[in-house]
């Protein structure tokens, strides 16, 4: 199975929680820098040519940050499996409903919500390694 990452990361957070994951599955990624869904390094790679994608974003008032919803208005892809991982730095955090409507055609198989300011790094890479291994991923 081809895995792919596709992230958006205004603060750090986000990007930390992919090198992690970068730690364990092995897969190419997509960085998006710009409120118009632009992407920094290999343009070359095409989502339609991955069996599972991995979206991690924060979330802004429960949705998706704006670069990351124009990334995906942009590149359509179906049939996958989707893998979320939404990252909130305050107390509340963005539902996995709240973005269907940006992902049809493919299939959520699992989400994290990470919340930032309220966890430690330790604590928040426990809590993706456990995710990691649930979702099998790595194998």
């Amino acid at each position: 199975m081809k895995n792919l990452i596709i992230y958006y990361s205004r603060g750090g957070h986000t990007e930390a929680a992919v090198k992690r994951i970068g730690e364990t599955v092995k897969a190419d990624t997509i960085k998006v820098i710009s409120k118009e869904g632009f992407t920094e390094g290999d343009n070359a790679l095409n989502p339609q040519d991955y069996d599972n994608i991995i979206i991690a974003c924060p979330t802004h008032w429960w949705q998706l940050a704006v670069e990351m919803k124009r990334y995906l208005e942009k590149n359509k892809f179906e049939g996958k499996k989707l893998y979320l991982v939404l990252v909130c730095g305050g107390a509340t955090l963005g539902s996995k409903h709240n973005i269907i409507h940006r992902t049809k055609g493919n299939e959520i198989v699992s989400y994290i919500k990470l919340r930032t300011l309220l966890t430690k790094q330790a604590k928040r890479d426990a809590k993706l390694d456990k995710w990691i291994a649930e979702t099998n991923l790595a194998d």
